[in-house]
């Protein structure tokens, strides 16, 4: 799958969980700028990864799980995809298609 595919996957899963495209058309989602700032909207990445509360991990390694739950599953994908590059992105997202 190329990229312009993935993305409109992607929204496409994020629309059927709720996400409404106000200001992004589907052709201005496939341009860059546009596409990664629809990819960050956080009502995108609501609706894409879900907003269940979650646990880190690398905490439950020390022996306390109480008050380590306290990340929001669209707000720690959002975490991981900074770093990434544009192409480490799109497949990040196409991880959860």
């Amino acid at each position: 799958m190329n990229k312009e595919e993935i993305l409109h996957k992607a929204i496409k899963k994020a629309e059927k969980n709720g996400f409404k495209q106000i200001v992004y058309t589907r052709q201005t989602a496939y341009k860059i700028s546009p596409c990664y700032s629809v990819i960050f909207d956080p009502n995108f990445a609501k609706a894409f990864f879900g907003e269940e509360e979650m646990c880190k991990p690398e905490l439950h390694n020390f022996g306390n799980h109480e008050g380590n739950c306290q990340d929001i599953e669209w707000q720690y994908h959002l975490q991981q995809m900074i770093p990434l590059s544009d192409d480490e992105r799109i497949k990040y997202l196409n991880k959860f298609l």
